[in-house]
């Protein structure tokens, strides 16, 4: 730059620099201005990215998938935040029992009829805007809410073979691709593990919520209440 040359020649370059740094900063706006607007296509290819969104659809067209929440997401769910926004889970209560109703008491996955059904949060990750979204909830048996959960029983081998048995059967693959799912996400979980992401929860607006914001859920509040929340339901990490 014209202006460091300046510096050796000890002459005034006030003016200079002045406009080096205007121009910086038009350069830097129009960087963000331009990310902004192209994010999306930069996320879908970025080289780090592909693969894995790669893997993930074609998971997609599974009847049940694995939900392996990352560490520092723990309890950062849905039924946290409504008890933590409400006192009380009633309105979970309520969520529930509206796909009970529309669902006519059927599981999702394994298509049986119960008298008492589980509703699971299914969540995709952005890990560059660092963003955990509801994309929808679905109703769920015990036993099929649990192969998604399936790490729950890691100290279980027995109960771990079971469920991936059934996860061969309902997804229709064998079980060398059961693991090679399991480890894939096993490895992305531990890639977002010291992630802190905001949940994105506009999904629950069309159930009479009236949400407009991400939902910081690291704050000192937040973690305070969670900390209480996790002790009462241990059994319910993810």
């Amino acid at each position: 730059m014209n202006w460091i040359k300046r510096l050796f020649k000890n002459k005034d370059f006030k003016n200079e620099v002045i406009e080096d740094l205007e121009d910086n900063e038009e350069e830097t706006l129009f960087i963000l201005n331009h990310y902004e607007k192209n994010k999306e296509e930069v996320k879908k290819w970025d080289s780090n990215n592909l693969l894995t969104r790669l893997e993930l659809d074609r998971q997609n067209s599974y009847k049940i998938n694995f939900c392996f929440i990352p560490k520092n997401q723990n309890y950062k769910n849905v039924r946290s935040y409504i008890q933590y926004l409400y006192g009380d889970y009633e309105k979970w209560q309520s969520l529930r029992q509206h796909f009970i109703r529309k669902q006519n008491s059927t599981c999702q996955c394994c298509n049986r009829q119960f008298k008492d059904l589980e509703l699971h949060e299914q969540w995709s990750f952005d890990d560059f805007d660092k963003i955990q979204k509801l994309d929808k909830l679905i109703l769920l048996c015990k036993e099929c809410h649990s192969i998604a959960h399936i790490t729950r029983h890691k100290k279980e081998p027995s109960k771990i073979d079971e469920l991936l048995d059934l996860y061969c059967l309902y997804n229709k693959i064998d079980l060398s691709q059961a693991w090679k799912d399991f480890e894939f996400h096993e490895e992305l979980r531990k890639k977002r593990n010291e992630i802190n992401y905001q949940l994105e929860l506009f999904y629950l607006n069309q159930f009479s919520f009236n949400i407009e914001n991400l939902f910081d859920c690291h704050t000192d509040k937040f973690n305070s209440f969670i900390y209480k929340f996790s002790t009462d339901n241990k059994d319910e990490k993810e």
